[in-house]
């Protein structure tokens, strides 16, 4: 299980006479952050404490000039688990009588009111991970403390609280490597794609392939709400053939990859440009979201699609740059470089999908995209592109 750091403390101090009513406060984005105490009355007052959403890696590297891997701090080594974001920690006592024995914490995304957090625990404190980032990024915080003397009581505590800006939305899902929202907030929506390595063990279809995902990563999936999952692996690299391993609408997409332009690539086993066809159809079905895409190890295979997805809604090169280096803050094994994607000595070259892209017709990199996935080339019907645009713009 990975080792996380709190970031953020809200304290709620539940008195047997508090009001039940809920109140806001906006967590400010700086350096320096805010720890709120909630008083009889739910009043909040600002305690002096620090919190970042991201590690100080993180931030170095979103604020660093070069995003070439050699310039990358040395402890990003794609050996390591660093990339995600850091949880919040939520403290709560109860200082009526008789004492709470436990308490039914439960944290509800106000965007659809969906649980995102549920437990009952005999501790003070939970650690709340995957929360969005950013304006859309608000929380309602429910203690019910459980009272033996009192069973008959249930009369809820409730606070709201939101999330500041960050330059991501990484997830983290016991047992499955490089879990990441496509979603900013600002050009796509949080909360409908995501991209992740596998959740089984790989690779050799000779062995046995236990899952990676724990249960406790199990239940985390469920609280983001996941409908489908778009395999990206090939027959070889799975034992599980045809359907999901862990009980998701399931859409088979092997792409081949090894150094070939994964765009362009075709042999007699493989097309790539009629998979990503067909993928981006699956992506203009809105029921089929959430979905999630991966392949063994999030990266290539899957950063391709991550690139178009992305590109088509309207990130910047650079940004897209940066969110294909970010597997190396993950234990993926050995390091990803931007010359596996992009090959800079001679842009007029077809070995690399980013080469491929900028030397296709349009104005700008979204154009360019759009145009070359409707071309004869791949044949993404334009009607499917622009509903995908629809349902994806924030």
């Amino acid at each position: 299980m990975k080792k996380q750091l709190p970031i953020l403390l809200l304290i709620l101090f539940i008195a047997g006479c508090s009001s039940n009513s809920a109140h806001n406060t906006t967590i400010p984005n700086s350096e320096s952050t805010q720890v709120y105490s909630i008083a009889d009355d739910f009043s909040f007052t600002p305690l002096g404490n620090e919190f970042k959403i991201h590690s100080q890696l993180v931030d170095d590297y979103f604020k660093q000039e070069e995003y070439d891997y050699s310039k990358m701090n040395a402890s990003i080594n794609a050996k390591t688990d660093l990339g995600d974001n850091l949880p919040i920690k939520i403290q709560y006592s109860w200082q009526g009588y008789p004492e709470a024995s436990s308490f039914k914490v439960k944290v509800y995304d106000k965007s659809d009111n969906q649980v995102v957090f549920e437990e009952i625990t005999e501790q003070s404190e939970i650690n709340f991970i995957n929360y969005k980032i950013g304006p859309s990024a608000n929380y309602t915080c429910e203690v019910i403390p459980v009272l033996p003397k009192i069973p008959s009581f249930q009369k809820p505590f409730n606070f709201n609280f939101s999330i500041p800006n960050g330059y991501l939305r990484t997830i983290t899902v016991d047992g499955v490597n490089n879990f990441r929202d496509l979603g900013d907030g600002v050009h796509l929506k949080q909360g409908l794609i995501y991209r992740s390595a596998t959740f089984e063990n790989n690779t050799s279809a000779n062995e046995d392939h236990p899952l990676s995902i724990t249960e406790l990563g199990k239940k985390q999936i469920a609280y983001l709400g996941l409908k489908s999952e778009i395999d990206l692996r090939k027959d070889d690299e799975k034992a599980i053939i045809d359907k999901s391993a862990i009980g998701l609408n399931y859409f088979k997409a092997p792409m081949y990859y090894g150094g070939q332009n994964l765009l362009t690539y075709k042999n007699s086993e493989y097309n790539n440009p009629e998979v990503v066809k067909n993928i981006f159809e699956f992506l203009s079905n809105e029921e089929n979201y959430p979905v999630d895409f991966h392949c063994v190890r999030g990266t290539d295979r899957t950063g391709c699609i991550a690139y178009l997805l992305k590109g088509l809604l309207g990130f910047s090169e650079e940004e897209l740059y940066r969110d294909y280096l970010f597997s190396n803050f993950y234990n993926i094994g050995s390091p990803v470089k931007l010359e596996n994607i992009y090959y800079a000595v001679n842009p007029n070259s077809t070995a690399k999908y980013v080469n491929v892209i900028k030397q296709t017709e349009g104005d700008t990199l979204k154009d360019k995209i759009y145009n070359y996935l409707s071309s004869e080339k791949v044949g993404v019907q334009t009607a499917s592109l622009d509903k995908i645009i629809d349902l994806l713009k924030a």
